[in-house]
């Protein structure tokens, strides 16, 4: 393999895990905070969506201890292609449990593509000296995905789902007794 091609194939193994890891793993979590403020999600469901994506993460790692070079093009593919999906169903209006099932499955999506693109570039390829570029794909795509929101949000677009949510939310506020913490009146100081 000469030189252009050891580029290429490094900065392929880069964009799988840009796509994986960078959008599919972390780019939830600078959402988050507008989906909380939207309505969409409150703090309790938005640990659970990442619990779900801890958890999903871990079985696809168990899960990607089966996988050989030779069929880790394949499940490169797979990975970039249900990340990919994940992220466009995250798009649409839905309630909470489905949010916190792709966050799951998405988990499993980065774990797979992780493993896959080393598998691919390390083993198949052969470049071990590519590995810098291949694992500088997490943090090129978490860049590219926060640019992407500071986009979105300058242009005004917001979350799928806005005004149900917001009226549901609304609507459970109203039913719940509030009750403000304050631990100078029980003795304790945080």
């Amino acid at each position: 393999m000469n030189g252009a091609a050891r580029l290429r194939a490094a900065i392929a193994g880069a964009a799988i895990l840009a796509i994986g890891m960078g959008f599919g793993r972390f780019a939830f979590t600078a959402i988050y905070p507008h989906m909380v403020k939207e309505g969409v999600l409150s703090l309790r469901d938005g640990s659970l969506a990442a619990s779900a994506n801890y958890a999903g993460y871990l079985l696809g790692a168990i899960l990607a201890m089966r996988a050989r070079a030779h069929s880790a093009h394949r499940l490169c593919l797979w990975s970039v292609a249900g990340t990919a999906l994940c992220l466009g169903v995250l798009a649409l209006p839905m309630p909470v449990w489905l949010i916190v099932t792709v966050r799951g499955v998405a988990g499993v999506f980065s774990a797979l593509a992780m493993v896959a693109a080393s598998l691919w570039l390390l083993e198949q390829r052969r470049h071990a000296r590519g590995a810098p570029l291949l694992y500088a794909g997490v943090g090129a795509g978490i860049a590219v995905s926060a640019e992407l929101l500071v986009l979105a949000s300058y242009l005004g677009w917001h979350s799928a789902g806005t005004p149900a949510a917001r009226r549901a939310r609304t609507r459970r506020r109203r039913q719940l007794p509030r009750r403000r913490w304050r631990p100078w009146r029980r003795g304790r100081w945080c």
